[in-house]
């Protein structure tokens, strides 16, 4: 029974972990800082350049800095009133879970990182934020294979034209062969009806002789 209700909480707590951020303690700069993590069903690749592409489009570039990308001065009502600086890292889950990946937010104001003990509300509110970025990676994602299903149609297109192309070239010289071949035809009857002629002249030389 202990085992049962034991696999009951594991399976809803993988399945709780797409739902819901949590906070935690990270590693950054050989000190252990504030942080909110969230789990999504993407891959790594996917999730890093969603995030960039986001942000990029409301106007702030990241830099690499000790393994995290951080965005300085973001103004999102969606964490708080104020400018923050945002450090995210995106992480493959693990080895053999391709495409789950953990993504890892630290925020900072004046040089300093915010935690639940610092500002709860704005801890609060980065949760429903991280928990928000689900649907805008799977909009990104929708795109990118739309996109990469776009770049399939063209290919396939340009592919069909070239072999409409080649199929009226090859139809070309098939008549020009055709015609080729009439021609040959022609000529070869022609050739063995001047052969007849020649041996008719010849014979009636030959009945001259004396």
């Amino acid at each position: 029974m202990k085992k049962l209700a034991f696999l009951t909480f594991a399976l809803f707590s993988h399945v709780h972990s797409f739902s819901q951020a949590i906070v935690t303690i990270t590693d950054y700069q050989k000190a252990q800082e504030p942080a909110i993590q969230y789990e999504l069903p993407y891959s790594q690749e996917t999730v890093t350049k969603a995030l960039e592409d986001t942000l990029e489009k409301q106007g702030y570039k990241g830099k690499d800095t000790k393994g995290y990308t951080l965005y300085r001065d973001v103004h999102s009502t969606a964490i708080g009133p104020d400018n923050y600086n945002l450090y995210f890292k995106v992480d493959r889950k693990s080895k053999n879970e391709k495409e789950t990946s953990i993504v890892t937010l630290m925020i900072s104001k004046d040089d300093i990182f915010i935690s639940e003990a610092t500002d709860m509300d704005i801890v609060n509110n980065a949760k429903v934020y991280m928990q928000n970025l689900k649907p805008v990676v799977q909009a990104y994602d929708l795109e990118q294979q739309i996109t990469a299903q776009m770049d399939a149609v063209r290919k396939s297109d340009k592919k069909l034209t070239e072999l409409t192309s080649d199929s009226v070239d090859i139809a070309k010289k098939e008549a020009k062969i055709k015609i080729q071949i009439q021609d040959n035809i022609t000529s070869i009857s022609n050739q063995k009806a001047d052969i007849e002629r020649q041996k008719l002249i010849l014979e009636t030389l030959k009945s001259k002789r004396k």
